[in-house]
């Protein structure tokens, strides 16, 4: 006896493979793009792969063997990158192959999340075009092709926006601790987070929405002090399993590499200001095809576009503000913490060893970049007061003798 497929039925199941196919098309094309220039490697990437290889070798989390020194603000990932290293070579692991590949597929998932989020605030056009532009931003590609975390912890904070606004709060409290290990300030990100979400609980409400969307059909226990419980758990054992191990093991959990950028890029004390301006007025770097006076029009142009999607957005529910207002709590805390930002240089090998390799009718390999990135940077011990050891940065400077 042949069954009878009512219509909704069939507009549901023609629904769902319409989403598969939009989804899957992202990832594919955020997959592809990054895919398609290869690695180029920036050099800031060598000292996670040093540190994933030395863990490989059996020297432990340190960049020279035997000496414990916190040199990386990202622990997440490099345990990553040594996981895949286990299984892709071992301590000969191509570092920069194996760091573009994971990237171009975080960027891939990412841009699903967005279109998740989209849809979730009843847009989905403008989720469809906000991966695209991350997809294909140019920043998002070169350094996803650099090498770098970035590309991991864009995915970790977009998962902890969809977990939130989802209702799924421990999950959403498990993710923000891993972009917490990924990168630091994430805590820009978390904290109006945190404040958010502390408001719900103390004042016990939640909304139609929420109901809807929480683990469980009580919305005392989606907003109660059991699920608090479990948030906080969520969140603060994987901090502090790092936290406790990083104190015992270096001395310090505060990356000596901090210190190190403090000392080393000496700025104007404007410069991020006007760096992190210009990013956000030329995001696809339009001042490089339109001229200079693009930066002018991007300053009113990308503004009006963020109020529009923010009214949009708080007309749907008021809880998203913590997102909304991230992006000018990074803006103001970089602009304010100005010897820790650097200009972004593009993921391309130097000048001198094009022309090198040029004259030996070769390809520069990763290798001869690390070895290069070495000679710039020496992690050294020393034995402060409270600290086992600190990262100091030299540059390498050109003998002066000759030899005869």
């Amino acid at each position: 006896m042949s069954t009878i497929e009512l219509p909704h039925t069939k507009t549901r199941a023609a629904n769902r493979n319409h989403q598969v196919a939009v989804l899957l098309a992202l990832f594919i094309f955020a997959f592809a793009i990054r895919l398609l220039p290869g690695p180029r490697t920036i050099d800031d990437s060598f000292i996670t792969f040093r540190y994933a290889r030395n863990i490989l070798a059996g020297n432990g989390f340190v960049y020279n063997p035997g000496e414990h020194v916190l040199g990386t603000t990202t622990p997440l990932y490099t345990f990553l990158l040594t996981a895949v290293g286990l299984f892709s070579g071992g301590t000969n692991a191509p570092f920069p192959v194996i760091a573009m590949i994971i990237n171009a597929m975080t960027d891939g998932v990412t841009c699903v999340f967005l279109y998740l989020i989209g849809r979730r605030f009843n847009a989905a056009i403008p989720g469809v075009g906000a991966a695209l532009v991350w997809a294909v931003a140019p920043f998002s590609v070169t350094f996803a092709i650099g090498g770098l975390e970035t590309s991991v912890y864009v995915l970790l904070i977009v998962s902890v926006v969809y977990a939130y606004i989802t209702a799924h709060y421990t999950r959403a409290a498990f993710l923000a601790a891993l972009s917490l290990l990924t990168r630091p300030d994430a805590i820009l990100l978390l904290a109006p987070l945190a404040a958010d979400r502390l408001w719900v609980i103390l004042r016990g409400r939640s909304n139609t929405a929420e109901r809807r969307a929480a683990d469980s059909a009580s919305p005392a226990t989606a907003n109660g002090w059991g699920s608090a419980l479990s948030e906080l758990l969520a969140f603060s054992l994987p901090v502090l399993i790092w936290l406790v191990f990083s104190t015992f093991y270096f001395g310090n959990p505060v990356p000596h590499s901090i210190a190190a950028k403090s000392l080393v890029y000496r700025l104007p004390p404007d410069a991020a200001f006007i760096r992190l301006l210009q990013h956000y007025t030329t995001p696809f770097l339009e001042h490089l095809t339109f001229g200079i006076s693009w930066i002018a029009i991007g300053l009113v142009v990308y503004p009006f576009l963020f109020l529009v999607g923010v009214f949009r957005t708080l007309r749907v529910t008021a809880r998203a503000w913590p997102f909304l207002v991230y992006p000018w709590l990074y803006f103001i805390a970089f602009s304010i913490a100005n010897p820790l930002t650097r200009s972004p240089r593009p993921p391309t090998t130097s000048t001198r060893e094009r022309r090198t390799s040029t004259r030996a009718g070769s390809t520069p390999s990763w290798r001869s970049s690390s070895r290069k990135f070495r000679s710039r940077l020496r992690i050294s011990k020393r034995k402060p007061f409270g600290s086992r050891g600190t990262m100091s940065v030299r540059r390498s400077r050109r003998s002066s003798r000759t030899k005869t």
